[in-house]
This record gives structure tokens, sequence and C-alpha cells, in this order.
């Protein structure tokens, strides 16, 4: 039988946390992205999320990206929450899984510059009518020097957790103007 020490456990649990916190990048696209943290960081998020839900969905079974709300306004969203939930629909699909394009349906209400918000509504409703098996949710919360991101992968037939992965941007120049929403001041 083998027996790992809490010394060598601790190095893998480090190991592993430290993978966790950088996306999988060609040399093309580490060109490319270098420098940017809002991208680099949905990226890293959404490869999180991908690998945490592998065994529990089938990638040619669709799945719903909403607009991350503002923790404080779950039905109010600025640039920053619908920059995010494009980026991660795109490495979501990169990676193989089949996601739906919210915007293109019937029967959502979608409010024109706010996003598609699913937190104040009825995940299983939304689900449901486009036929998805899971939806990714999220809310953003600014802080002084940072703005905190929670996503979720929920399964759309009982909005049950199926994921979820918590990150930090810091709050530089871009971050603050895509955060900014009409009469808010971060």
């Amino acid at each position: 039988m083998f027996r790992l020490r809490p010394t060598g456990l601790l190095a893998v649990l480090l190991l592993a946390a430290g993978c966790a916190g950088e996306p999988v990048l060609t040399t093309k696209e580490r060109q490319r992205l270098a420098g940017d943290p809002v991208i680099l960081a949905s990226y890293a998020a959404a490869d999180q999320l991908v690998q945490t839900m592998q065994a529990r969905l089938d990638p040619a079974q669709p799945v719903l990206v909403a607009t991350l709300s503002d923790i404080n306004h779950l039905e109010e969203s600025t640039p920053l929450g619908r920059l995010i939930a494009e980026q991660i629909a795109s490495r979501i699909a990169n990676a193989g899984y089949t996601v739906t394009e919210i915007k293109l349906r019937d029967g959502f209400l979608v409010r024109e510059g706010e996003g598609q918000f699913v937190l104040s509504r009825d995940a299983r409703r939304i689900g449901q009518t486009a036929g998805a098996q899971a939806v990714v949710a999220g809310t953003y919360t600014p802080a002084r020097d940072s703005i905190y991101v929670n996503l979720k992968i929920l399964q759309a037939s009982d909005g049950r957790v199926l994921a979820a992965h918590d990150y930090v941007l810091p709050m530089d120049d871009n971050v603050r103007v895509l955060a900014k929403a009409a009469g808010t001041r971060y």
C-alpha cells in the first residue's frame, strides 16, 4: 500500500493549486494575451470549470453561459460581467463542449445593453427552454483594489451546483472602466 507523507501531500496540493490558476495556452495564444489579466483569468477559470465538470457533462449536450451579475444587484451587470461571460463561453466551446448562444434563442428576456441573466430567474426553466444540460452563472463583487469573481455550473434540471470556481481580478484602469455601471463608483 502506498502512503504519502504529510510533506508529500502538501507538495502535491500546492502543485495542483498552482496548475489550476494558469490557463493552458499555446505559445501563440500566450504571446497574443500577454499582460491581459481579464482574459487570462477568465480562461483559467473556464479551464478549471471544464476540468471539474468533465465527468458530469456530455460535451454534445448544450451548455448556456449567462451574464455575470453584480452581487449587490443581481439583475444588473456591466461590460465586465458581459465580457467575462463571453470569454468563459469561448473557452468552454473551444474545450469541445456545445455552448448555446442565448442571444440567438427565442423566448428569452434579453435586456439590450445589460445581458442575459439567470441568477434572478428560474435557471431550471431557462435551461429546459433551451434544451440545455447546464447553465454557467456567476457574480462579481468590487472591492477597493480588486474584483472578486464567483462562477458556478448549475445543472439545468434542478439548479444543483456541479462545479464552482472563485478568483480575484486586480482593479487596474481597464477593469475599473469595465466594472463601472451608470451611477456606480469603483
